[in-house]
């Protein structure tokens, strides 16, 4: 039997031409290889299957072709085909996950000194260098630093931030970006049209969508679509096969949660259960659905929704975006919560129950923001510490904004990094300390992000403290209590630190 080649391989790209979404990273390597700038080690990063390691290939291709190093390899020659089949003795892929120990470097080092055996160059590609040791890491620093001139090192990870400066810093990087619905819908199309797979244009835009960016796993689900059936593929099949779930049903909670109606919900959520949805997907959607009432009502344009606007429009139009607001980050909290506890059902339900009492929960807000006993105490600085006051340190925090804004553009780096109040920097500690008022959830790379802009602007090593701003403990008073809407919160959801 002919052995099947399954698409994602049979379409890997091999020129810089055939690479989809990443212009900005194969121009700049054809001006290289076009002008003779070869660095001697480079970082390629960015998510799951947008490709990095095809990136890395073709480069090794480009810089050993027979023919010459050209800003495209000819695919022809023997030293291109031996390293399409992964067969090259010159061109190594070492798996940074299994191979991380000092040992397994050291043994790659003792390699790194020989000539290449047929091609101009000895290529390394290291695919999750994240995973390496500091060991391992510091094994490696010297021969980055002084690398010989026939070889050249190619790292790829989707962690960056996990990667020490002293390796980052002697890497030329490239940061590879997801791709969007419309580039993999096109590219899932031509296949489908190449291939003679039958499969309606609502099937490949749902397969583009649910790829999150990432052209392989894309290829992967049509791969598997046309082995399920012998018919046109529909959109049906699509949430048969991968247990995607309709948006009809996110439409149908989201509207029992707005009309408060708690048996709907909860006979939704029972059915989700039925149905064995995976739970993880099913929370992820709704937040996106989620998501997407906000760009409706802020009327936003989102490729996401073409066609559909009309559903959402009617949604969006029984809420306020207050209400919208709460309900998007009891989601949020409800997907945290979900990683440490087994019993799942009981959690969502109690979520989706809070949901549909956010307007109540709202005039309770309302009601405590209005008493004394309830207001915010003030952030006392102590008078013994050194803190530096200079008009320079005062726009420190603005800085830090504009460079953020400038590295990442956008995305929630940038949205927390407006969202903190700078409070001070202490200059003995050297401790940069930011106030968190709304109690925004970050993640350490997040603080790892920020600090290295910190390390730039301050010129050394600088640790950021982020301090939340929480609410006093309230004194007993007996007007407030009297009050039949806190009377009822309390019924509800019972008295807090009782």
């Amino acid at each position: 039997m002919k052995e099947y080649l399954v698409l994602a391989r049979k379409y890997r790209p091999q020129k810089f031409s055939e690479v989809v979404g990443q212009e900005h990273i194969t121009k700049t390597l054809q001006n290289a290889l076009k002008e003779g700038k070869i660095a001697h080690s480079y970082l390629f990063t960015g998510p799951r299957g947008v490709g990095k390691t095809t990136v890395a290939r073709i480069l090794s291709k480009a810089l050993n072709c027979e023919k010459g190093v050209n800003i495209e390899p000819c695919n022809e020659c023997t030293m291109c085909r031996e390293i399409t089949n992964g067969r090259s003795q010159d061109v190594l892929e070492i798996d940074g996950a299994s191979n991380r120990r000092i040992e397994e470097i050291r043994n790659l080092k003792e390699g790194i000194g020989y000539a290449p055996i047929q091609g101009r160059y000895k290529v390394y590609i290291v695919d999750e260098v994240h995973m390496l040791t500091n060991e391992a890491f510091n094994a490696l620093l010297k021969t980055l630093e002084e690398p010989p001139p026939h070889t050249i090192f190619i790292f790829a990870t989707t962690e960056p931030y996990k990667v020490p400066l002293t390796i980052l810093s002697r890497c030329q990087r490239f940061d590879f970006r997801k791709l969007t619905t419309r580039e993999i819908y096109e590219h899932i199309k031509k296949i489908s049209d190449i291939e003679g797979i039958k499969i309606q244009d609502e099937a490949i835009r749902l397969i583009s969508e649910r790829a999150d960016g990432a052209l392989r796993d894309a290829e992967v689900m049509l791969d598997q679509l046309r082995t399920y059936t012998d018919e046109e593929v529909t959109e049906k099949d699509v949430k048969d096969v991968f247990g995607f779930i309709d948006k009809s049903l996110y439409k149908e909670i989201m509207e029992g949660v707005i009309e408060k109606d708690d048996r709907k919900v909860l006979q939704l959520i029972e059915n989700i259960f039925d149905k064995g949805y995976d739970i993880k997907e099913f929370i992820i959607g709704f937040i996106e659905f989620i998501r997407n009432l906000f760009l409706v009502k802020l009327d936003i344009r989102n490729p996401y929704i073409i066609g559909e606007e009309h559903t959402y429009k009617g949604i969006a139009s029984l809420i306020d975006e207050d209400s919208l607001t709460a309900i998007f980050n009891l989601a949020v909290e409800l997907e945290r919560n979900m990683r440490n506890i087994s019993y799942s059902k009981a959690l969502i339900e109690l979520y989706v129950l809070k949901m549909a009492r956010v307007q109540f929960i709202k005039n309770i807000s309302n009601l405590l923001s209005q008493s004394e006993v309830f207001k915010l105490p003030e952030i006392e600085e102590k008078k013994d510490e050194k803190v530096v006051v200079k008009e320079e340190i005062n726009d420190l925090w603005e800085k830090v904004k504009e460079k953020i804004k400038e590295k990442h553009q956008r995305g929630y780096i940038v949205y927390f990094a407006n969202s903190v109040k700078f409070v001070k920097y202490n200059s003995d500690t050297r401790e940069v300390i930011v106030e968190n008022p709304s109690g925004l959830h970050f993640q350490d790379e997040n603080v790892f992000q920020i600090e290295e802009v910190l390390k730039e602007i301050l010129n050394g090593e600088v640790r950021l403290k982020i301090i939340t701003k929480e609410v006093e403990k309230p004194k007993e008073s007996r007007d407030i209590l009297k009050s039949p809407v806190l009377k009822r919160a309390i019924e509800l959801f019972g008295r807090a630190n009782e």
